[in-house]
This record gives structure tokens, sequence and C-alpha cells, in this order.
């Protein structure tokens, strides 16, 4: 008897000419410099996702960290951002997934072949990034003794802003996932909600995590004076969906005068996660 792990190895390596032929054309949007470099590591990273499927998350780890390392290491070398190694991966990935939804697997083969293909991905990032990060931070460290009071403003000032651009992110985020989740209870006959719904938990997921990596930012801000009783009503409303769906009844009765002085995008997530 064939098992899933073969049968989804077959199914990526029958795709593989027209995925990694997708993938080719579309680095072609990247900058000229980088584009010889990524077109000989797409291949590598689709051999490697075959060679790692359905695995266990052990081996695909102590695999993907040492693959990880050497792709962050070469990038420092070469002076090289790790934003075209995610927006590289983040196409492979579309493709990949895309390939997947057009196959004749069932519901439940195509939802977990995506989580298999997602964890690898992302586990993929997490290493390379990780190591980026610490290399970086040792060159920083080295240096750090000539960065000057105006630049380190500026690198403050960018941790703020990062922080801010990240809830922005998140807030139509949490809409969408309201109401894909009226969709769920109003038609379930749907394919791929339920699938839609788990991505979306983990990206959301994600997010968090990278903003407790720069909460400290974010607690440095400089405080705001806003309207407590304007921004619960905009909560309420972004929330909508999800309210509707438990058939629940929100009161609001706040002073139109009362003002908070404080981070009110913090105070916005704290009023999310309560309703």
């Amino acid at each position: 008897m064939v098992s899933n792990r073969e049968m989804t190895i077959h199914f990526l390596s029958s795709q593989k000419g027209s995925i990694i032929s997708k993938w080719n054309d579309e680095l072609l949007h990247l900058p000229d410099g980088y584009i010889g470099y990524f077109k000989g590591e797409v291949e590598n990273i689709f051999n490697l996702l075959i060679d790692q499927i359905g695995k266990s998350d052990t081996d695909i780890g102590d695999v993907l960290k040492v693959v990880g390392e050497k792709i962050a290491s070469d990038r420092v070398k070469k002076q090289l951002n790790m934003e075209i190694f995610c927006a590289t991966v983040a196409i492979g990935r579309s493709i990949i997934i895309d390939h997947v939804l057009n196959s004749e697997a069932t519901k439940e083969e195509v939802s977990e072949l995506i989580h298999q293909i997602n964890a690898y991905f992302d586990k993929l990032i997490q290493y390379a990034l990780s190591y980026f990060t610490e290399l970086k931070t040792k060159e920083l460290e080295a240096r750090s003794q000539f960065i000057s009071p105006n630049h380190k403003d500026r690198l403050t000032l960018l941790g703020q802003m990062t922080s801010s651009f990240v809830h922005e992110f998140r807030n139509p985020l949490t809409s969408i996932m309201g109401f894909i989740q009226l969709l769920q209870a109003e038609q379930p006959e749907i394919k791929y909600l339920d699938i839609i719904s788990k991505e979306l938990d983990q990206l959301n997921y994600r997010i968090t995590q990278f903003l407790n990596i720069s909460k400290k930012e974010t607690f440095e801000s400089q405080p705001d004076l806003f309207s407590i009783a304007q921004l619960v009503n905009e909560v309420i409303e972004f929330l909508y969906p999800s309210i509707l769906e438990v058939n629940a009844s929100i009161t609001c009765n706040i002073a139109d005068d009362a003002v908070i002085s404080g981070s009110k995008e913090e105070f916005r997530q704290v009023l999310l996660n309560i309703i």
C-alpha cells in the first residue's frame, strides 16, 4: 500500500517542471542583481521540500536549521538582505499551494498537504531569519561604538514604525477572520473555508510573535491622547461579524468627553482581545 508521504512526493515530483518554471518566471520581477542568484536556489529549495515532506517536526527542524543558517550566512557575506529571500519563498509557496488546490486530491488530503508545505516554509524562514538577525546583531555590536546618537534615534523610530505597521496589518486580518467565520456558519458547503480559517489563524499567530519582538520599542513610544468612547465604538464596529455570529449584544455607555493618555494601538488590541 502506498503511503501518504509517497503519494505526496509523487504528486510534487510530477508537478516539478511546471512549478519551477512558474517560480523562475516570477523572479523576473526581482531587482536585476538578484535574478541569477535566486534562480539557482529555487530548485534546491523545492528538492529539499520533496525530501523532507511528511517527516517528523524534529527531523525537518534539524535539516532546515542547517540549511537556514547557510542561507543566512551566505547573504551576510554577499551583503544581501533577507527581504528578497522571503519574497522568493512566498512566491514559491503560493505557486506550490495553487498546484495542490487544483489537484484531484480529497479535501482532507489537500488540507494536510498544505499544512506540511506551510510547516516546511515556515521553519526554513524562521531559521534563516533568526540566524541572519543573530549575525547582523553581532556586526552591529562590533560597530555600536561608532553609531551616532542621531543614528540610534532613527533605529528607535524604525522600530516604532514597524510595530505600528504590524498593528495596522493585524486589524484588517481580524475583520477577514470574522467574515470567514460568518461564511462558515451561513454557507458551510463552500470548499476550503476551514483551510483558509486555519491559515489566517497561523498568520495571526506569526503577527503576535512579531509584535512580542517589537514590544520594547512600543513601550518607549510617546503616549496619545484619545477618546475612549470613540475607540470602543470603532472596535465594536470592526468586530461586528464575530459579534453577529455568536448572537451577542454589546452596549457602550461611556461619556463622550472621556479621554485616555497612552498607547492607542495597544489599548485597541486589548479591546480586540477582550471582545
